[in-house]
């Protein structure tokens, strides 16, 4: 069964492949040419006939009709043999682009995860004070403690003298991770 299409004006007179429900005008189309029909939710309770269809040397997706309007539903896949098989090898291709655009994305989102985790303070690191009142810049010492407060991440620094500071974690540079740090 092929797919119906909506006419919004009168065809002209003679004109083929024209089935007439009431007042709507409906133009058969894509005979021999329909390789998926599937149903789309719109919104609002009202859902949709669509269908993948074969037309001008490619493969598109067609508004076929609402559920209160098409006269037969959705089309029928009725594409023949050797076009579904060149439908399946079209997704596959199609799907395979998408899943190795995603692998990249993924890629680039573990080195950002991975080189903001490496700028991080954490606990056994070395750290070297850049900025506060508090604290004198410079200072550098051994993370020994790290956890949150109401002003956000702070950290507990000490240096080999035993010379102590709790400091907001904002306020400091990175000189290395603990020995065994993974990201």
């Amino acid at each position: 069964m092929p797919t119906y299409v909506r006419l919004h004006k009168e065809p002209p007179k003679g004109a083929r492949n024209i089935k007439r429900e009431g007042t709507i005008i409906w133009k058969v189309g894509h005979v021999g040419k329909v390789v998926r029909a599937y149903d789309v939710y719109v919104g609002d309770g009202d859902s949709g006939y669509m269908a993948t269809v074969f037309e001008g040397g490619t493969f598109k997706n067609i508004n076929v009709g609402s559920t209160y309007e098409s006269p037969a539903g959705h089309g029928v896949v009725d594409a023949p043999p050797a076009l579904m098989e060149r439908w399946r090898k079209y997704e596959a291709a199609r799907k395979e682009k998408i899943r190795k655009e995603q692998a990249a994305r993924d890629a680039v989102r573990e080195k950002e995860r991975v080189a903001y985790a490496l700028t991080q303070p954490h606990r056994g690191g070395m750290v070297q004070v850049v900025k506060g009142r508090k604290v004198p810049i410079g200072f550098v010492g051994r993370v020994v403690w790290a956890g949150d407060s109401a002003f956000g991440p702070r950290l507990r620094i000490q240096n080999e003298t035993g010379e102590a500071y709790f400091i907001a974690a904002g306020n400091v540079k990175v000189l290395s991770q603990p020995p065994g740090f993974k990201p």
